[in-house]
């Protein structure tokens, strides 16, 4: 497995509640990554909140996921 097929799913009814989820899933990630002399590349990594029309319209997602102080960027599409 390369690590580019590795996923992370979380959900939540509260957005920010998820994005905390988030941010801890991928700090432990990262943490074991480390430990065992791996890397996380950011820059092909995304992000994708999925979701009703209405959920994705409607709940405040603008709280950033971030590994290591640095910000995943979001996409709509796979």
């Amino acid at each position: 497995m390369y690590a580019d097929d590795t996923q992370i799913f979380s959900s939540s009814y509260d957005a920010n509640e998820l994005v905390i989820k988030l941010n801890s899933d991928l700090a432990h990630v990262r943490n074991w990554l480390i430990e065992n002399k791996l890397q996380m590349h950011l820059s092909e990594s995304k992000l994708m909140f999925i979701g009703s029309s209405y959920n994705l319209k409607n709940k405040n997602t603008e709280q950033p996921v971030v590994v290591n102080n640095t910000p995943v960027s979001r996409t709509d599409t796979h």
